[in-house]
């Protein structure tokens, strides 16, 4: 690896999943990343840090072992972040970020849960229930069953897991980055292999690959008595014209026996609420 394009593109791929609205939050968040690096490489200038360009008189093997241990450095840090057993924590080093930290960590939350979402979607919809996949089957298997295994970090955080939380909050809020983090959650379940990293320069594109199948499957997946698709093309992310795309072909991953025991408990709002806002 000769340049850094990939290790700023995944860092600029999560300040947008954490801040999909939010230009000036994903700026001041990616700025303290950089003012880190510059800190730790004092030779660097703002040209090579910003645009991954090598330094005069740096040998492409200093520069090799730059990129890679900055990116050691970022990926164990993202993987704290986004790890169950250490707890959604900030990649923000400033004291005085305290108040950025706390909204980064709950963004992040909140957009896992959305990905979740579309995850228990696109699993009901592969079960092919009579009934049909909907955004309020979803909601209510993200907090019966991956409520359980993020309670830990969610009761110290003193974050809430309500139905009108996940979907108001988490789905309505990060739906257009839904597919990034759907993807995300499935590389979890997948135990991280390299090969999807969205760290690694390899595992990038298909871990945006991936993404877009997300979103190729909510663009095209309409509920039951919808006339509105669960995602919609245009505002929705990855915008990935300029990538060189995998095409991947995922097998169907239908509810297991225990999840649709738990499914089965679900009853439908008597205010049913639409897939659209």
């Amino acid at each position: 690896m000769s340049e850094l394009w990939s290790v700023f593109t995944s860092l600029e791929l999560f300040a947008l999943m954490a801040y999909p609205t939010s230009k000036d939050s994903r700026d001041k968040h990616i700025a303290n990343r950089v003012a880190k690096i510059k800190e730790e490489w004092p030779e660097l200038n703002a040209e090579q840090v910003g645009d991954g360009k090598r330094p005069e008189g740096w040998s492409i093997e200093k520069w090799q072992i730059f990129a890679r241990e900055y990116l050691d450095q970022i990926h164990s840090e993202l993987d704290i972040a986004f790890s169950e057993k250490g707890g959604i924590s900030s990649l923000l080093s400033s004291p005085n970020y305290e108040k950025v930290k706390a909204d980064f960590d709950l963004n992040c939350y909140k957009g896992r849960l959305a990905g979740c979402v579309l995850f228990w979607i696109r699993r009901i919809a592969d079960s092919k229930l009579a009934s049909g996949a909907s955004i309020n089957k979803a909601v209510f298997m993200t907090e019966e069953v991956t409520g359980k295994y993020l309670l830990k970090t969610i009761k110290a955080k003193k974050w809430p897991l309500n139905k009108s939380f996940i979907r108001q909050d988490a789905w309505l809020g990060f739906r257009s980055v839904s597919p990034l983090w759907a993807a995300f959650e499935c590389w979890v379940h997948w135990k991280k292999p390299a090969d999807y990293s969205p760290f690694l320069p390899n595992g990038f594109i298909r871990f945006i690959s991936l993404a877009n199948n997300y979103k190729e499957f909510g663009v095209s997946h309409f509920p039951r008595a919808q006339k509105i698709p669960t995602l919609l093309s245009e505002e929705t992310w990855p915008k990935s014209e300029k990538l060189m795309l995998i095409d991947l072909t995922l097998k169907p991953s239908p509810l297991s026996d225990k999840e649709l025991k738990t499914l089965n408990t679900y009853q439908a709002p008597d205010n049913y609420l639409s897939s659209r806002p």
